[in-house]
């Protein structure tokens, strides 16, 4: 006979652990970005709201959690989607249309799955889960972390270089006249 007794979870576990992945992508994301102190500030908030939600999944299974979970990663993948598609003119940071990269990827697929996870619970498709799911789970987010973690510290944005740091004649993109070509493009051709 086995000491070990079954572990009760909440039935939002699986979309709590989505959305602390996700936490963890943005907390490092807001170092990245620490030259737009705006951006930096929204992705701390970012983190701390995906981080408490994820804790409220891990302690309690009620709508309003579940609700919570839903609004919080929809709102971040939401964003994620948005910054590729057009970029967000307001936010330093943010204004030109980036392409996707690993560990923006990573943060937007782990809120992505947080928000299927929560709402299937809450459309009351979410079966019950053994514990081995959701350390599987557990498991398979951080394999997802580790390289966008990896992937954040060579991170780079279209279009911005930091001149500060490359010396003349080190081969560097600030050697050449067409380092800012996108964006010359993109002025070239408004929308009208």
């Amino acid at each position: 006979m086995s000491d070990h007794q079954p572990v009760e979870s909440s039935p939002l576990t699986i979309a709590a652990i989505a959305s602390a992945g996700a936490a963890v992508m943005h907390a490092t994301a807001a170092g990245i970005h620490a030259e737009h102190t705006g951006l930096a500030r929204l992705f701390i908030a970012l983190a701390v709201a995906q981080a408490a939600v994820a804790v409220l999944g891990f302690v309690r299974s009620d709508r309003v959690t579940g609700a919570a979970l839903v609004a919080v990663n929809l709102g971040a993948a939401g964003g994620w989607l948005l910054t590729r598609l057009t970029g967000v003119s307001w936010i330093g940071g943010l204004e030109v249309a980036e392409r996707p990269q690993i560990a923006d990827t990573v943060a937007a697929l782990l809120a992505l799955v947080a928000v299927l996870a929560a709402a299937a619970w809450l459309a009351g498709r979410s079966p019950a889960l053994p514990g081995r799911a959701i350390t599987n789970a557990a498991v398979l987010a951080g394999v997802l972390v580790v390289p966008g973690l990896v992937d954040a510290t060579t991170h780079e944005h279209s279009g911005h270089t930091d001149h500060a740091e490359q010396a003349p004649g080190d081969g560097s993109d600030a050697d050449h006249d067409d380092h800012d070509d996108h964006d010359d493009a993109m002025a070239a051709d408004p929308i009208d």
